[in-house]
């Protein structure tokens, strides 16, 4: 429901701002929430952790006006905005069990170092396209100090992997799961430091784990993480009270959700003739706390803003008066494909989560909670005349025609907004 609740309000805005005669832009900057005023809390019991939106906003508004003015085509031309605010990361159990959603609100990760230095990272939340296999493994070889490539992700597999009490939805997985996976990650690497402070005669404190080798800060020598490993295999004369082995399981349950954000901007072409709409320009810059594959994040806006412009103007379900789905095929229902957006600008901004070990944010429904909004704005800029009346979805060439003759005495003119 996020994305329908994005709608209504951000078409609200602009229906506001178009009586009141103001910019919609302006409208929205007054409303935010300040960086300064955050943490936020609402009447109801969510507190929103920390965010610039005013920051994401005066970025997508610099980047929509320095787009060219596009040669006079006897297209309508308009740019529409949208701005939303994401929950995600549902949470914490006690919370779950509160509200009546009768299940847990944790993830668990189990992570195994072999004595080759290896890893092997067990986990509930199962991916279907977020890139995990890429992501989880960064978040390990970060903390570890490994290859990314020796480190090998076990998921789906209910014999192997751990419970998982919600899996992989609502935006949780790198937000909770993957919170669970370094909360285990960072005790790994503690062993691995007392086992390097030991053999290098130094301080906990001054190892860094890089590339393969638990080195002493500034010089003092080094040993490879590989050596680390198969001694704590060995279990021979371990330090301080370390047990043979080297595996951690960590089960995080959220404090709060969280709270990711996004600002977004397109310009829009309307064929005013025959109701035809045409995506020319699109941007967006979004905050999901700390980035931890920023290709994969991009990826992913990428993604969703083509499942939220599609539905804009183009997906619709249609059921004929005997209850039979006329739109059974992709011959009917109509999906957007490559030729339906341009290039997406995709900028990021990173506020990390203070509840969240990593810093990470949910974002995953990030990209269609603003296109679908910020699409529909477009189309009303570039026809103010029928602006008051765009309030379902899709926009279809036909239901737009329909629209623009009904208005009556509509201005064929080509014009920009």
């Amino acid at each position: 429901g996020q994305t329908q609740a994005c709608f209504l309000r951000e078409r609200m805005v602009d229906l506001v701002a178009g009586h009141l005669g103001l910019d919609p832009v302006a409208l929205r900057l007054h409303n935010l929430v300040g960086a300064d005023e955050q943490p936020w809390s609402l009447r109801t019991p969510i507190t929103f952790d920390n965010g610039d939106y005013h920051d994401a906003l005066h970025r997508v508004r610099a980047v929509a006006d320095s787009w060219p003015e596009p040669a006079s085509d006897g297209r309508r031309r308009g740019i529409g905005y949208c701005t939303y605010v994401q929950m995600a990361g549902i949470g914490n159990s006690t919370v779950n069990e509160a509200i009546g959603l009768a299940i847990g609100g944790f993830e668990s990760a189990i992570l195994t170092v072999g004595p080759d230095a290896s890893v092997t990272v067990r986990v509930g939340t199962s991916p279907h396209g977020q890139g995990h296999e890429t992501s989880f493994a960064q978040l390990v070889a970060d903390r570890l100090g490994v290859d990314p490539r020796h480190v090998v992700l076990v998921h789906s597999d209910t014999d192997a992997s751990p419970y998982s009490a919600y899996g992989t939805a609502a935006s949780r997985s790198m937000a909770v799961g993957g919170a669970a996976i370094v909360q285990a990650a960072e005790r790994l690497a503690d062993s691995l430091r007392l086992l390097a402070a030991e053999r290098l005669e130094a301080s906990e404190a001054d190892i860094e784990l890089i590339a393969g080798t638990a080195r002493v800060r500034g010089g003092g020598g080094e040993v490879p993480i590989a050596e680390l490993t198969r001694w704590a295999w060995r279990g021979a004369a371990l330090p301080g009270g370390l047990t043979p082995g080297l595996e951690e399981r960590a089960s995080y349950d959220p404090s709060n959700a969280t709270f990711s954000y996004g600002s977004h901007a397109c310009r829009v072409a309307v064929d005013v003739e025959t109701g035809e709409t045409e995506i020319e320009r699109y941007a967006v810059v979004h905050d999901c706390g700390t980035i931890v594959n920023p290709l994969i994040v991009e990826g992913q806006v990428h993604g969703g803003i083509a499942q939220g412009a599609g539905a804009a103007l183009l997906e619709q379900v249609i059921v004929d008066e005997y209850g039979q789905q006329t739109t059974a095929s992709f011959l009917d229902y109509l999906v957007p494909d490559t030729t339906f957006l341009p290039m997406i600008e995709v900028s990021t901004t990173s506020h990390p989560s203070p509840h969240t070990p990593g810093g990470m944010k949910g974002m995953g429904e990030g990209g269609t909670n603003g296109s679908f909004a910020c699409v529909v704005n477009a189309v009303a800029a570039a026809v103010p005349e029928v602006a008051d009346r765009l309030t379902s979805t899709p926009i279809s060439p036909q239901r737009l025609w329909s629209l623009l003759q009904s208005a009556g005495g509509l201005d064929l003119s080509s014009s920009s907004a």
